[in-house]
């Protein structure tokens, strides 16, 4: 499935293109069971009930990863436990991932390196960017190369062109010149470079643009299993068996063996999380079982899905103008946290 280093980045990107903020970070819950929410221009943390664990007083947070989440304060970046206390001072220009396999990303300067539990560095400032540790391994960006480090900042294969961001079933997706392959965690090429395009492996497979324009999904020895048909939808990843395809103008699901289970109806669709996958219909979102059933009807602007039992949505979303200016227009989000009966925990608030 996709990494939450990816879902944040494509919520950054997604953000800077329409114009709406991050409300919630991934919007999911951590293993620590705290979620990060906003109310107006500040952040803090609930639990699984809607109790406020951690008072919204930072100016940003990131998710909880091995105890501890980024926080800025006063324009930097820290680390406070799940009691909200600081262990890590506020002193990086940026650490807004969280810690994984005991290591954290953070920037200074222009450059990100990576600090341990005690906030001291042990791979220095030097790159471009950098990921979350996955299997020991995080990817890097060298001038404008994507390439792996292990956890010494030993670049162990790159660069490249362009790759995922994180390995996910001991594979990472990489791209050279117009193709895409997969190398495994010594940098070895397993899957060759032949594909226009792909996507991260789930459940043993993954999307792969094999002919122009149409995709299909191909298992760990590249063999195509699922023969290109669809249109990509984003999020096509297996989930309790099932994956999100387009064809044409609407979103359905696919068994593993390419059978349509649940007829192309939606605008948008995600993958399966807590066992349920929002869909767009209607301009409205809602949730969905594996039976294609609806659990929670499409009623929210927009949707994060589930994780972690709770779902971070946003209703009430209006543009307005302040000043009776057309011109001036701004965008109101109205988010919050609903459970698996789609009862609200927690807001809706107002973000900004």
């Amino acid at each position: 499935m996709p990494s939450r280093f990816l879902r944040y980045t494509i919520l950054i990107i997604v953000s800077s293109l329409v114009g709406f903020s991050i409300p919630f970070a991934a919007c999911q819950g951590s293993p620590e069971d705290l979620f990060l929410i906003r109310d107006d221009n500040k952040c803090g943390y609930i639990d699984s009930t809607g109790h406020v664990a951690i008072t919204p007083a930072f100016e940003d947070c990131g998710d909880f990863g091995d105890g501890l989440a980024a926080v800025r304060e006063q324009g930097k970046w820290g680390f406070i436990d799940t009691h909200g206390r600081l262990q890590v001072p506020t002193r990086f220009d940026e650490a807004r991932f969280p810690f994984s396999e005991g290591l954290a990303a953070i920037r200074l300067g222009d450059k990100w390196g990576y600090i341990d539990r005690r906030g001291q560095q042990v791979i220095s400032p030097q790159f471009k960017y950098g990921s979350e540790f996955s299997s020991l391994r995080a990817v890097v960006l060298v001038g404008d190369k994507h390439a792996v480090i292990d956890m010494t900042g030993k670049i162990i294969a790159g660069p490249f062109d362009f790759s995922w961001w994180s390995f996910e079933e001991g594979v990472l997706a990489v791209q050279n010149g117009d193709v895409w392959g997969f190398i495994d965690l010594e940098g070895k090429v397993v899957i060759p470079f032949r594909y226009r395009n792909v996507r991260d492996f789930s459940e043993g497979l993954a999307a792969a643009e094999v002919n122009e324009g149409k995709w299909g999904f191909i298992d760990h020895s590249g063999t195509v299993v699922i023969p290109p048909q669809f249109d990509l939808s984003e999020g096509s990843y297996f989930r309790r068996g099932l994956a999100p395809v387009r064809i044409g103008d609407k979103v359905g699901f696919i068994d593993k063996s390419g059978n349509i289970v649940i007829q192309p109806q939606f605008k948008r669709a995600s993958s399966f999380y807590d066992d349920l996958a929002d869909v767009e219909l209607g301009d409205k979102y809602g949730f969905i079982d594996s039976t294609g059933k609806f659990v929670i009807e499409p009623q929210f602007d927009m949707s994060l899905g589930f994780h972690g039992g709770l779902a971070s949505v946003a209703l009430g979303n209006r543009w307005f103008d302040p000043e009776g200016n057309p011109s001036n227009r701004e965008y109101e989000e109205y988010w919050g946290y609903i459970d698996r009966s789609g009862h609200w925990v927690w807001g809706p608030a107002r973000v900004q």
